[in-house]
């Protein structure tokens, strides 16, 4: 209600506003606009699973059945998908119930639906509430996992164990937003963490050297990958400092 409110007084101002400079802005002349005519309704408007020519410019070595990659990380037990707990974006019934948690964006996955991509806060009278609104499939509805990540995932967990802390969901860069690119959004990005959690720079690096070598196999020209401190404005160490690594982020590109 209160936004209503908000929104309703922005367009008075608005109007006063234009009135004032020149009541000529708010006269709209019909003459000038062509109708343009709409595509009828989408009769079910269910997501379907994206094929593998919509998501990828190459081949990735090995499968590249999204879904089934997906269910093979979900019963891989050197994967842990254990993620914040993002109960406040339960907003579905769908297998992922809309949780801002990589259990839940590789279960939709695995169940042929366009993940939910969080980033947006809900905003209230006096700003941000701390809950996220999650739009399956991201801003433009197309956002699906790279093939090529869940891939070098799977290759991952025959060396390592690890968990995964961030997927689609989550503020990344420091700023709750779509505007800017991050591969978390396109769902291309990953934040793991070994398990156990390393206590020397060398195991930090031991596992970013194994990252290396499946992005080189897996991943676009783009990729990025590196040892990372948590906060909303993480900081990348090239020596993996191992008082501030929290975590690896990879970028793997299409």
């Amino acid at each position: 209600i209160m936004a209503a409110l908000e929104g309703i007084a922005i367009l008075v101002f608005a109007y006063i506003l234009l009135n004032t400079i020149n009541p000529a802005l708010l006269q709209v002349n019909k003459e000038i606009i062509t109708p343009v005519p709409l595509p009828p309704p989408t009769v079910n408007a269910q997501p379907t699973p994206v094929s593998n020519s919509q998501t990828q410019q190459s081949p990735i070595p090995g499968s590249t059945d999204i879904a089934s990659l997906a269910t093979q990380i979900l019963n891989d037990p050197n994967i842990y998908l254990n993620g914040p707990g993002g109960g406040c974006d339960s907003v579905s019934t769908n297998p992922g119930e809309g949780k801002s948690n990589p259990l839940y964006t590789i279960k939709d996955t695995a169940a042929g639906l366009k993940p939910y991509v969080c980033a947006v806060p809900r905003l209230g009278l006096f700003g941000a509430v701390g809950c996220c609104d999650c739009t399956r499939g991201g801003p433009y509805g197309n956002t699906v996992m790279n093939p090529g990540l869940l891939q070098s995932l799977i290759e991952l967990s025959a060396k390592y164990k690890f968990a995964v802390s961030a997927l689609t969901t989550g503020m990344h860069n420091g700023t709750w937003s779509y505007s800017t690119y991050h591969g978390h959004y396109s769902g291309e990005a990953v934040d793991l963490v070994p398990v156990p959690q390393p206590t020397t720079a060398q195991q930090w690096i031991d596992v970013r050297d194994e990252i290396s070598a499946l992005n080189s196999k897996n991943c676009g020209s783009e990729s990025i990958f590196f040892c990372e401190s948590s906060g909303l404005n993480g900081k990348a160490y090239s020596d993996c400092n191992i008082q501030y690594t929290t975590h690896i982020h990879w970028t793997c590109a299409r």
